[in-house]
């Protein structure tokens, strides 16, 4: 049975055209169906794929080999695997994908137990995932101007039990009171909804230094539709 096939027909399957959106695996909150193989197909337009799990609870097994969720970074299960089989409760780091397709995977067994996942996703025109234990990024077009209406996400994550170091230089970016125009916000763990790492910035600042409280972090920047400046470069490392 071909995949297209298995999502026109599989009532626990879905495909999602929308630049964002909300879904969920079947019966979520109550106990999800044993025995299934469920398809959630996000296709963007453009940009790429930010996914985000809001909840997460799925039946735990050695390497997650009964019930788990995978997800692929493009429209089809021969795209690469971007989050392998992932099982049990708690905090799932989100992801971006590479392309403006991706693929959630969710398969559960015939004793498998819990009430799945909630989940969401946006589109976001930069950023991506980055896992070495130091690295760089910058605003697009840096260090010439930024465009208008931009949002880049970059997910930062270093070995357990170390923390982020953030070193931001130089960093140029329009001012407003409460930086509700454009600005960098980092959140300090694992979603975009975590706590914010001290304060959204925005102006002129020679040199901004942060530190996380844990081993991931997601960095988002954002501009509006005017008023354009260099941005930033940045550099992080594990400490």
């Amino acid at each position: 049975m071909s995949l297209l096939y298995a999502i026109w027909y599989d009532p626990c399957s879905t495909s999602m055209i929308e630049k964002s959106g909300n879904f969920s695996s079947a019966k979520y909150p109550s106990q999800y169906p044993a025995n299934s193989r469920c398809y959630f197909t996000i296709q963007l337009p453009a940009d790429r794929v930010l996914l985000q799990f809001n909840s997460f609870s799925v039946q735990k097994s050695l390497g997650c080999t009964t019930d788990y969720v995978r997800v692929y970074d493009g429209s089809s299960r021969s795209s690469p695997v971007i989050m392998n089989n992932t099982c049990g409760s708690g905090p799932v780091i989100p992801i971006i994908s590479s392309t403006s397709a991706m693929l959630v995977e969710f398969v559960t067994s015939a004793k498998g137990k819990g009430t799945g996942f909630t989940a969401s996703y946006a589109s976001v025109q930069c950023g991506g995932n980055m896992n070495n234990t130091s690295g760089t990024f910058a605003t697009p077009n840096y260090p010439n101007v930024y465009p208008v209406n931009v949002i880049c996400d970059w997910i930062i994550t270093v070995p357990a039990m170390k923390k982020i170091q953030l070193q931001i230089s130089p960093f140029n970016v329009e001012f407003a009171p409460g930086c509700i125009y454009d600005y960098l916000v980092v959140f300090d763990g694992p979603s975009l909804n975590s706590p914010i790492l001290n304060n959204k910035y925005c102006g002129i600042y020679s040199s901004l230094k942060l530190t996380s409280s844990q081993n991931v972090v997601v960095v988002q920047f954002y501009s509006d539709a005017s008023d354009v400046f260099p941005g930033f470069n940045a550099t992080y490392t594990a400490i």
